[in-house]
């Protein structure tokens, strides 16, 4: 670049200053605007009537109830009111998967399109075998297969529903008559994996790993202990409880 070429760049024709000042005078007008122009809105209009409905429904939520307008041919508006949703009712009892009733599995708590599942499982591919097999059911929840598990009972009429843990100490056969169980009382820091697997819903695995688990922590100090295994589902330790007892390590 020439000696003194960069004021070139400041140099400019008598259209480019006039074209210059145009462009500050526009914005200088705009930047004084927002000080002398205040925007209008309208004020919101407010449906009464939709509002006399939302006041309702907040009113019949606090309720447990939900309202539904009807409006008839005359024209005026007729509330029905509808219960709110309550999830279903669990119950315990002992029961024979390939057996029990409609009516017995919505009373376990499950609903009509497991149900549909279920039967569709128990004709199409067969009697369940063990209580592992109800897992096999398409689309059924694992945890709620697993809090029925220490309740089946093959060849046994499902019973009323029962009380844990006093009527775990009885069972059903067949035939309906109550009988003694056969679960004798151990003692949890001296018991085998055998000992243990004569509970309901104990598996060779959960046996071997009550017993893993007592050696880990140098045996329990107390029965619910063995309520903290692993895999050991809280169902399933609520039947075993009035059978376990303590002594010194």
């Amino acid at each position: 670049m020439p000696k003194g070429g960069w004021k070139e760049y400041f140099v400019f024709s008598k259209k480019e200053r006039v074209a210059v000042f145009i462009l500050f005078a526009i914005m200088a007008v705009f930047a004084c605007m927002s000080f002398f122009y205040t925007p209008v809105f309208d004020s919101p209009v407010i449906d009464q009537e939709t509002q006399n409905k939302l006041s309702a429904l907040s009113q019949a939520s606090e309720k447990n109830v939900v309202p539904v307008d009807n409006k008839e041919d005359s024209g005026s508006a007729k509330t029905t009111v509808y219960p709110k949703y309550s999830p279903l009712k669990k119950e315990q009892f002992f029961f024979d998967p390939n057996t029990i009733s409609i009516e017995g599995w919505k009373r376990l708590g499950f609903r009509d399109k497991t149900i549909t599942n279920i039967l569709h499982y128990r004709n199409e591919v067969g009697k369940f075998n063990k209580p592992e097999d109800l897992y096999n059911v398409p689309r059924i929840r694992k945890k709620a297969v697993a809090a029925i598990i220490p309740f089946v009972r093959f060849g046994a009429a499902y019973s009323s529903t029962i009380n844990l843990p006093t009527a775990q100490k009885t069972a059903l056969p067949a035939n309906g008559s109550t009988v003694k169980t056969p679960y004798k009382t151990i003692n949890v820091n001296t018991a085998t994996p055998d000992d243990f697997k004569v509970f309901p819903g104990i598996t060779d695995a959960v046996a071997n790993r009550i017993v893993k688990f007592r050696t880990s922590i140098n045996g329990f100090t107390s029965v619910e202990d063995v309520a903290k295994t692993y895999g050991l589902h809280d169902s399933t330790f609520r039947i075993m409880r009035p059978f376990l007892t303590i002594a010194p390590k």
